[in-house]
This record gives C-alpha cells, sequence and structure tokens, in this order.
C-alpha cells in the first residue's frame, strides 16, 4: 500500500500510513530514489509541518530499509536503476550518504519555499547530517537567520538554541 501512495506521489498520505503502523519513515526516499530526490519540494509542500518534517529527518538513516529492514519488498518491486545485474539486489553505493544527501537536499529546498517557517528543521538537517557533527554549521546558519531576520532575533535564537540541546549534547553546543 505504501509503495502504490508513494509512487502516485501522495507523501502526506504514505507519512501518515507509515506513523500510523510504525514504518520508518526512509521508505518515503528508499522506494523510489529518484522520484524522491527530484520531488523534495512537493514532499515538503504536502508534510508541511516542522515537527513532521523533523520526525522524517530524525528516522533518516543510510541504509535502504526497503533492502535491510523489509527485504520482502524487494521481491515485489525494485527500481531497476538502482539494482545491480549480476546481484540483483541494490548497489550498496546507493546507501551510502544517504542522510546527508537528503539533509542537504532539504536545506537548500527549506530556504527556498520558507526560510523562516522551516528553520527548525533546517537545524535539525544540520544536526543529523555529516553522522550528527555539523553542529557548528548548525550555529552559523542560526546567526545567519538572526542577522538576516532582526525583528525575530531573540526568538529564533532562543527556539533554535533549545532545539539543538534536544537533538544534541549540550557540551558538544557549547
Amino acid at each position: 500500500i505504501i509503495r502504490l501512495i508513494n509512487e502516485k506521489m501522495a507523501y502526506n498520505k504514505a507519512f501518515q500510513v507509515c506513523l500510523k503502523h510504525r514504518i520508518s519513515l526512509n521508505l518515503l526516499h528508499d522506494l523510489n530514489i529518484d522520484q524522491f530526490d527530484n520531488n523534495v519540494t512537493l514532499f515538503v509542500k504536502q508534510i508541511a509541518s516542522v515537527e513532521n518534517l523533523n520526525l522524517f529527518i530524525f528516522d533518516l538513516v543510510d541504509d535502504n530499509v526497503v533492502e535491510t529492514l523489509y527485504p520482502s519488498m524487494n521481491e515485489l518491486h525494485i527500481s531497476q536503476k538502482f539494482v545491480d545485474p549480476i546481484y540483483k539486489r541494490p548497489r550498496q553505493s546507493e546507501k551510502c550518504y544517504k542522510v546527508d544527501k537528503i539533509c542537504n537536499l532539504l536545506i537548500d529546498t527549506l530556504k527556498s519555499i520558507d526560510e523562516q517557517g522551516f528553520y527548525l528543521s533546517s537545524l535539525t538537517c544540520f544536526a543529523k547530517r555529516y553522522s550528527g557533527t555539523d553542529l557548528e554549521g548548525a550555529v552559523v546558519y542560526l546567526k545567519s537567520l538572526s542577522d538576516k531576520y532582526p525583528e525575530l532575533k531573540g526568538r529564533m535564537l532562543d527556539d533554535g538554541l533549545k532545539h539543538l540541546a534536544r537533538l544534541a549534547d549540550v557540551n558538544d553546543l557549547y
């Protein structure tokens, strides 16, 4: 069912089904990698909630969950573009740096759609990418936002730092 919903690019519906049935949100990407990568803007607009985007980002893992958590889905359908014909399974290189790639795509997309509205999701991406070591990038981004939107500076800095403190070791932030 999720595959069919996802193929129709009904990302919010697929997201809700995954949440309801406690299925990895990575499926939204891993079921059709090219489709997701080419439609990140549509994905963000359909999810449209900072909290839900943060759930998606925080759930990301580098493994292709179609191969690791849900291997029976491989038998049902798999995009031929990502199949190694010798082994009849997704190439391992597709899983490498998946989290970083998605986070970078999301940061760019969130900035272009509504930088102020989605800044906490962008911070989540910074905190998640590079194996959780881009906290400096998150703080620099937060500072640039507070300079860009001085009328929101206090609230943005406060909320942003609190958000990062929930995601990372506080000692790493300071």
